[in-house]
């Protein structure tokens, strides 16, 4: 199978965010995960701000733990 770059996962995430597909989001990042593409920073910070702006900050917290998980650090923008 053929799996798309960090980048093109990237766009992908940013549109479903600002598309309020927040979950669709979560779910493709952990797609991606497992199938063993690297995830962004930019992709972590979408996801959570999308989080954020819905209401759901203990899941952001979740979510920011997991990041740290796959050896991606928050900057000051997180």
């Amino acid at each position: 199978a053929i799996l798309p770059d960090s980048d093109s996962v990237s766009i992908v995430i940013d549109f479903l965010v600002k598309a309020n597909k927040v979950d669709m989001a979560v779910s493709l990042l952990d797609n991606i995960v497992q199938n063993g593409v690297s995830p962004s920073l930019m992709m972590y910070n979408n996801i959570i701000e999308g989080m954020c702006k819905e209401g759901r900050s203990e899941e952001s917290l979740i979510l920011l733990g997991k990041m740290k998980d796959t050896g991606v650090g928050p900057s000051q923008f997180t």
